[in-house]
């Protein structure tokens, strides 16, 4: 990516580059809890903690040192708000036609402000007080709109709902130090992209508490992964 590009342009391919970078999904033949187990902890959304103030000045450092300290203001805010959508569904169907002014949803969704996996448990709290837990079991290898594979767990709870489903990208805590999945109760829905339900929004979590040295390596991935130096 050159220098000259503008920042609605870095947003667009930010947006394409999103939607490759997570790589392959497991292996179906692994056992269910493998995965699981790989990302047990308790989560935060990510972009309220990597855009938060505290490392305004590190963004900019990491941003200057690809495309250079003239550029590194316009591409870094290009950065954080493609991430920082409001909207999703139909609505954002509607309204991201032009995939230039498109965004992505990042953030909890259905009514939780934390989400924690424990092995083959997941749960969700907002404010402290439990909106959903259950137990989870793998169904399958798939990908969304044939771009991004997931590993894609169901509720043994028939009564779910909103929780029914949970898709989750191969990114754990000890290899980007966030992860990236979606939930739902419409599966067909849940692996479509930009389109249905769920389009243009995809849940990204960090562990609650995490180090600032982690934080700034999940900088410095995203960074890397959406930005080609000269």
């Amino acid at each position: 990516m050159k220098n000259r590009v503008s920042a609605i342009a870095i947003a667009v391919v930010m947006i394409v580059t999103l939607l490759t970078a997570c790589g392959k999904t497991t292996d179906p033949s692994v056992e269910t809890d493998a995965f699981l187990k790989e990302v047990n902890a308790t989560y935060e959304e990510l972009f309220p903690v990597l855009n938060s103030e505290d490392y305004d000045d590190y963004w900019l450092e990491k941003v200057a040192s690809m495309v250079g300290e003239e550029n590194a203001e316009a591409y870094t805010e290009a950065l954080k708000s493609a991430c920082a959508g409001t909207i999703y569904g139909a609505e954002a169907v509607a309204a991201f036609s032009d995939l230039e002014s498109a965004q992505f949803d990042c953030y909890f969704i259905n009514g939780v402000d934390e989400i924690t996996v424990s092995d083959n448990n997941i749960s969700g709290t907002l404010n402290g007080e439990t909106v959903f837990s259950h137990t989870y079991s793998y169904q399958e290898g798939n990908a969304m709109s044939g771009i991004m594979d997931v590993r894609v767990y169901k509720a043994d709870d028939e009564n779910a709902g909103k929780f029914t489903y949970f898709l989750f990208c191969p990114d754990t805590p000890g290899t980007t130090y966030h992860i990236e999945f979606r939930y739902g109760s419409d599966l067909d829905a849940l692996l479509e992209l930009m389109d249905g339900d769920y389009a243009f929004w995809i849940a990204a979590g960090i562990p609650i508490n995490s180090e600032p040295d982690d934080v700034k390596a999940c900088i410095d991935l995203f960074v890397e992964e959406n930005i080609e130096s000269d």
